[in-house]
């Protein structure tokens, strides 16, 4: 069920995506694994050049999302939104296309 709270989450990892690295997400619905039957969850999707990657918060507790070549599926704690982003920038970065910000500010305080 989507909550004030959990529409919250989504918009501060949003925010976190692109204040830590210059990335903009959108806010769209998905079916996940842990949907049933018709039902879709809010997702976070990425930008064309990481493959328009899905972010989903399972639970309400973690950022679930799977890993590049869709084997296995990754896991972070709903509060450590920078340890999210730079798992997602690393999972993702030999994506063809996708952009690396070694300058971007506030990357140097998460490395």
């Amino acid at each position: 069920m989507i909550t004030r709270n959990s529409l919250n989450a989504f918009a501060d990892a949003r925010r976190a995506f692109r204040d830590l690295r210059g990335l903009d997400f959108t806010i769209e619905w998905h079916r996940f694994e842990w949907t049933h039957g018709a039902d879709l969850d809010c997702a976070l999707v990425g930008p064309t050049y990481l493959g328009n990657m899905r972010i989903g918060l399972k639970n309400g507790s973690h950022w679930t999302y799977w890993s590049r070549d869709g084997r296995s599926v990754r896991s972070v704690p709903r509060g450590q939104l920078p340890r999210l982003v730079e798992d997602v920038c690393d999972e993702f970065a030999g994506y063809p296309g996708c952009p690396e910000f070694p300058d971007h500010p506030g990357r140097a305080e998460h490395i």
